[in-house]
């Protein structure tokens, strides 16, 4: 019995010794036609070794997810789908995503906690 708690913990240990998650507060940018808001978003980060999920929370209510796994990526806004955009096509250091089909677009310069 003894043996099989020490594993369990062990166990324990490990899984959560390789998963960490960090927020910070960053000034986004809402691109929509000709108009830029700026406006404070929270973001955080989790990540593991088999996977990584990204959230961002801005003041008005608008959400994005961004989580991958060995293959497989699901991003939304608003839990609608959308992607995030290549950052070789960016000039600066910057992360931004975008809805599919609506043109709106949302970047925070500098995205690493």
């Amino acid at each position: 019995m003894f043996k099989l708690i020490a594993i369990a913990l062990a166990l324990f240990y490990c899984i959560s010794a390789n998963a960490g998650c960090g927020k910070d507060v960053f000034e986004c940018r809402v691109y929509q036609g000709d108009e830029i808001k700026l406006m404070p978003c929270e973001i955080k980060i989790c990540a593991s070794a088999n996977d990584s999920t990204i959230y961002w929370a801005l003041q008005d209510g608008t959400e994005i997810y961004d989580h991958a796994e060995q293959g497989f990526n699901e991003v939304t806004i608003n839990k609608e789908a959308a992607q995030q955009l290549p950052s070789d096509i960016l000039k600066d250091p910057v992360t931004c995503y975008s809805a599919l089909g609506k043109a709106i677009v949302i970047c925070a310069d500098d995205v690493s906690l």
